[in-house]
C-alpha cells in the first residue's frame, strides 16, 4: 500500500513538474499575445475586425480567454510571492518575538534613566541659576548701599557738575571691578 502511494505521489510530482515547466515557457508568450490582442481591440474596436460578425466574436472570445488565463496565472504567482513575503517563517517570527521580549525592557529602562537624569539636571540647573541670581542681587544691593553711603558723605555744597563727575567715576569703578554689579555696565 505504501509503495503504491509512493509511486503515485512520485508520478504526480513528475506530472506537476512537467506542467510547471510548460507553463513557465508558454505563459510569457500568452501574455505577449494577450497584450497584442488588447492593443488591437483598442485600436480596431469598432471595425470589422472586432465587429458583430463571426470572426469578430471569435477574436473577442480569444482575447478574453487569453487575458483571463494570463491574469489568473500571474495572479496566482503574485499571491504565492505575497504569501512568502507577508507570512513569515517561524524562525523570523521567533527572532522578532525574542527581540521584543529582550530588547524592549532594556530600551524602556534606558529611556526611564534618561528622563530621570534630565529631570535631575533640570532641577540642579534651576537651583544653580536661582543661587547665582540671589548672589548677583546681594552684590548689587551691597554696591547700591555703599554707593548711597558714599553719596551721603559728600559735602552738601558740591555743585551739580562735580556731583555728576563723581557719579560717573563711581559707575566706571563698579563696572570695571570684577565684583561689580553687571547691571551698572555702560
Amino acid at each position: 500500500m505504501r509503495k503504491q502511494l509512493g509511486a503515485a505521489s512520485s508520478g504526480f510530482k513528475q506530472v506537476t513538474t512537467r506542467v510547471r515547466g510548460w507553463l513557465r515557457r508558454f505563459m510569457p508568450r500568452l501574455a505577449i499575445a494577450a497584450a497584442a490582442l488588447i492593443i488591437l481591440r483598442l485600436l480596431f474596436g469598432r471595425t470589422w475586425l472586432f465587429g458583430d460578425n463571426f470572426f469578430g466574436n471569435l477574436l473577442g472570445f480569444i482575447t478574453f480567454t487569453a487575458v483571463f488565463f494570463t491574469c489568473f496565472y500571474y495572479g496566482i504567482k503574485f499571491l504565492r510571492w505575497l504569501k512568502r513575503r507577508v507570512l513569515w517563517r517561524v524562525r523570523r517570527r521567533l527572532t522578532i518575538t525574542y527581540l521584543f521580549v529582550g530588547l524592549t525592557p532594556i530600551v524602556l529602562l534606558l529611556m526611564l534613566g534618561m528622563l530621570s537624569a534630565f529631570g535631575g539636571s533640570n532641577q540642579a540647573m534651576s537651583r544653580i541659576i536661582s543661587s547665582q541670581l540671589n548672589a548677583t542681587e546681594r552684590q548689587a544691593l551691597s554696591n547700591v548701599r555703599s554707593l548711597a553711603d558714599a553719596f551721603a558723605r559728600l559735602p552738601a555744597n558740591m555743585d551739580e557738575s562735580a556731583t555728576q563727575s563723581w557719579i560717573e567715576e563711581r559707575a566706571t569703578n563698579l563696572s570695571t571691578s570684577p565684583s561689580g554689579c553687571p547691571y551698572m555696565r555702560v
